[in-house]
């Protein structure tokens, strides 16, 4: 028997991830029935996953929700560290409760939003900072 709570749960999970749930009965050698849900993306119409366990899919639904990281691991990205603007590589990630932790390959560690994908753009930021320190 499926619980009526957890099956609205996925329900809901589901219109928040804008996923598409559906189940079907599926019959077991045995001739035994069960039921299997899948889980697809709602715009490509993509099976993202399935499984005979509600609580499985709730949560399988809920990573979903979860803020992914801007970066990855062994990605290049500028920033200034020790007063300098120098190019680096992405060697750990690590969850905060303020986001994501980023340790590079030049000895330092920095937030989400002190990385940059070019030399520009992290030239960009220390600009848009520095003006805001201006005594006006």
């Amino acid at each position: 028997m499926i619980d009526s709570d957890k099956l609205k749960e996925l329900c809901n999970l589901a219109e928040i991830t804008k996923s598409r749930v559906t189940f079907e009965y599926r019959q077991e050698k045995s001739g035994d029935y069960f039921i299997c849900f899948f889980a697809y993306d709602n715009k490509a119409s993509k099976l993202l996953f399935f499984n005979s366990k509600i609580d499985y899919m709730i949560q399988e639904l809920k990573n979903l929700l979860q803020i992914k990281p801007k970066f990855n691991i062994g990605d290049d990205v500028w920033c200034t560290c020790l007063d300098e603007l120098v190019l680096c590589k992405i060697e750990r990630i690590d969850s905060t409760t303020d986001g994501y932790e980023y340790y590079l390959s030049c000895n330092c560690y920095s937030n989400e939003h002190d990385l940059h994908l070019t030399k520009n753009e992290a030239i960009d930021a220390e600009i848009k900072y520095w003006e805001s320190q201006r005594d006006d």
